[in-house]
């Protein structure tokens, strides 16, 4: 499977870069597969947003991501969208 999310990071700095992406249905499917939920053609498609700095040693990844995803209800067996926005930092070492 081919990357969805590439950030170049030849020339970075102490100061970073961000990255901007397309939460994208083909993609989104491909990660639900073979779970109970289901992208939703209305809202599921949304953006990861990316801020990427170095300092001596490592890779700090500061992201957020917002998409939602579909699925049945277990009590009224109807379908219910959960909104997803989710905030993550990273640590990237280099070893060796």
């Amino acid at each position: 499977m081919t990357p969805a999310f590439i950030l170049d990071i030849r020339e970075l700095d102490s100061e970073g870069r961000d990255f901007s992406f397309p939460v994208v249905r083909s993609w989104l499917k491909a990660q639900l597969a073979d779970t109970e939920y289901r992208f939703d053609d209305e809202r599921s498609e949304g953006d990861l947003k990316a801020h990427i700095m170095r300092t001596q040693d490592e890779l700090i990844l500061r992201s957020t991501i917002r998409t939602g995803i579909t699925t049945d209800c277990h009590r009224c067996a109807e379908d219910v969208f959960l909104p997803i926005y989710t905030e993550m930092t990273t640590l990237f070492l280099q070893i060796g």
